[in-house]
């Protein structure tokens, strides 16, 4: 459906009268989502980490864990989702690492593959070219994201290191 940004007066009649349709569609789509039925799940440990430079310097102990990580970067966390290269793995990228820019400054981030098992609830990681499930998050399941031409408002530790 087509909602411009700007309403001249000679269309705004029609976005009137089009609003409560898409309220209805929408309406229409949470029933439909209330019906959902959980059949499997997939978790990845929150002390699964990739090897980097040492990682957690700005963060305190928490849950039992005490930082820094050495030569380690943190894996979960993920904020974002993409089909992998072959069925029924993902790419998948990781928030800021430990919850805000000035705590987590020494967190790469990273493109992870992973290929969740809904059966046996764990999370395997998969070569990002291939797919090709691995024993470990080592080099061939990531790739480190950098801003060389400085887009970003922040920089990422991946430029930082060069």
């Amino acid at each position: 459906m087509y909602f411009p940004h700007r309403i001249r007066s000679d269309n705004f009649r029609g976005a009137i009268m089009r609003a409560p349709l898409f309220a209805t569609a929408c309406v229409a789509s949470l029933e439909a989502a209330s019906a959902a039925t959980l059949v499997g799940y997939a978790v990845l440990p929150a002390d699964t980490f990739s090897p980097g430079p040492t990682s957690g310097q700005f963060i305190g102990r928490a849950n039992g864990r005490t930082p820094p990580f050495l030569d380690r970067q943190p894996v979960q966390g993920v904020s974002a989702i993409d089909r992998g290269p072959v069925p029924g793995s993902w790419i998948v990228m990781p928030d800021n690492g430990f919850g805000a820019q000035d705590n987590s400054a020494d967190v790469v981030l990273r493109l992870y593959g992973v290929k969740p098992d809904w059966s046996s609830g764990h999370v395997y990681p998969v070569d990002i070219r291939t797919g090709d499930v691995l024993p470990d998050f080592g080099p061939r399941s990531f790739i480190d994201l950098s801003d060389p031409n400085r887009l970003l408002r922040s920089p990422l530790q991946a430029d930082l290191d060069r």
